[in-house]
């Protein structure tokens, strides 16, 4: 299911949004949190990690789009919910909003609006679910989920799958993939390795190397150790 957050300072205008919602998909979209001022929702958001926001602007205090303005990273979706036109512009240009509806909000407008929501998240996650390859002569895609680790080689990064004794060697720096440790699956333990955690067995601490399933043994610098004993925990 979806995590949605409604930010709306109107409790009658949460309550038909949520009717709404649930009319136009049952069991799809969660209503994890529900805040009637932008402080709220902040911290709301940064408990949740919702998919998606369903955000009024004008609110007392502090007005949605002060909000956005305070997050350092929006990896979200968000539909504005507003009484005013006159901000359509502003948040277009600056925050690329899957939607804005001004209220009262029509029903079947807004069910158009999630369908489009559910086709491109599923399209993303089809995408994200590969990572490109190149090689010395070849290009390909393999899954992120296959990946064991990676390490460095100068301009060059080494590749191992779970289920493939063979390296790859692609010809591009470790850093480019920097991006995979975004997601929780994947962590750097030195400045020349990052590792999908799925497949670590144990820490050895002593040591200060990690096994994995496949038995690869793979070594955590000093200051890597404390973010990856963390992951333990």
């Amino acid at each position: 299911m979806y995590k949605v957050i409604i930010i709306e300072d109107e409790p009658d205008a949460q309550e038909l949004l949520i009717a709404y919602i649930h009319q136009a998909f049952t069991n799809k979209f969660d209503i994890v949190a529900k805040c009637f001022s932008a402080d709220e929702g902040f911290v709301a958001i940064q408990k949740h990690e919702p998919d998606l926001v369903f955000l009024d602007i004008q609110m007392p205090q502090k007005t949605g789009i002060e909000l956005l303005k305070e997050l350092v990273n929006i990896n979200f979706e968000v539909i504005f919910t507003t009484a005013y036109e006159n901000y359509a512009i502003e948040v277009i240009n600056n925050f690329q909003p899957l939607a804005y509806l001004t209220k009262t909000i029509d029903p079947d407008e807004l069910k158009r609006v999630l369908v489009n929501f559910d086709h491109k998240h599923k399209q993303s996650k089809a995408t994200n679910n590969y990572i490109g390859i190149s090689t010395v002569d070849e290009k390909f895609k393999i899954l992120k989920s296959e990946i064991a680790f990676m390490k460095g080689q100068g301009s060059y990064t080494d590749i191992k799958l779970i289920n493939n004794k063979d390296i790859i060697t692609t010809s591009k720096g470790l850093k480019t993939y920097d991006y995979l440790t975004d997601n929780e699956k994947f962590i750097k333990t030195s400045q020349s390795h990052i590792v999908n955690f799925d497949f670590v067995k144990s820490f050895k601490t002593k040591d200060q190397v990690l096994i994995l399933t496949n038995g690869d043994q793979i070594p955590v610098s000093g200051s890597y150790k404390a973010k990856v004993a963390k992951k333990f925990e």
